[in-house]
């Protein structure tokens, strides 16, 4: 089954619900990143600011994929790097846009979960693991923020969110940043939307986290992190090498001298062994 027919189907049926584009390897990774001439590492940067800044219409024969910002270099690193031949266009409160109308084109972002009206459905992009931290980084630069706040005592610390209007969907996308860096994910009601937010050590491990990376991000938020860096004159605040695999891993707690990957390693051995002396 090609593309063009995967996307017929999904506009015909007006499937909406996930089934039909969780396609199971029918768009191959490779397929998908050749077909739109972008590197695996581009292409889910652009994935996750899609599922968060982007959007795609249909009525019922074509299909359109919109992209906003009020920052004007990510818009033209999309135009450049997807070569889109549509123009940016400038709006009156201070966004840049840009679009393309191609039922193919748009058909590989649905083929990985990008749907129609996907703000109010609960369904999550399909992200390859080894390339999650793109996606976190194109969603961050979508529906991030990074601020430096004060405690009780005055002192600055970081924290980092993320925004949806579902909360199954950031349990979805904080699952996999459990799982690769312990982070434990703390979503809260706010307003009409849900918050994911992670607080100083949980933000500074993102940070270490997202922009070891080779694509494209937006310097201003980078930069709020680097600024509270810079205020501490410690360039690897919060870095330690693992005493079992010698990785350099980020800090959650002040008596951490294992990583996370590391633990999960040790705990699952333990618990082979007690299994085996129950026998």
């Amino acid at each position: 089954m090609n593309n063009t027919t995967i996307c017929k189907e999904l506009v015909v049926n007006d499937n909406l619900q996930g089934r039909a584009y969780q396609n199971d390897g029918k768009l191959p990774l490779e397929t998908v990143c050749s077909a739109l001439g972008v590197s695996k590492e581009d292409f889910h940067y652009i994935l996750g600011y899609t599922y968060a800044d982007g959007c795609i219409d249909y009525n019922r024969t074509t299909l359109r994929i919109r992209w906003k910002s009020k920052d004007e270099d990510l818009i033209v690193w999309l135009k450049e790097t997807l070569k889109l031949d549509g123009k940016i266009s400038v709006h009156e409160d201070k966004y840049f846009s840009l679009q393309k109308t191609d039922n193919e084109f748009v058909g590989y972002f649905m083929s990985y979960g990008i749907i129609p009206n996907k703000t109010y459905v609960n369904i999550f992009p399909i992200v390859d693991k080894n390339f999650y931290r793109y996606f976190a980084l194109g969603y961050f630069d979508g529906d991030g923020c990074v601020s430096i706040r004060r405690d009780q005592n005055n002192s600055p610390f970081l924290q980092t969110q993320f925004v949806n209007k579902l909360k199954e969907n950031l349990q979805s996308f904080s699952g996999e940043l459990k799982n690769t860096l312990g982070l434990i994910p703390n979503i809260y009601p706010h307003e009409e939307c849900f918050r994911l937010q992670y607080a100083h050590l949980g933000s500074l491990a993102l940070y270490w986290y997202m922009y070891d990376n080779k694509t494209f991000f937006l310097k201003r938020k980078k930069d709020k992190f680097e600024e509270w860096l810079q205020q501490h004159g410690q360039s690897n605040y919060a870095r330690r090498k693992c005493e079992i695999c010698n990785n350099i891993y980020s800090v959650l707690h002040d008596k951490s001298h294992v990583c996370y990957q590391c633990k999960i390693k040790m705990k699952t051995q333990s618990h082979l062994i007690s299994n085996n002396e129950l026998r």
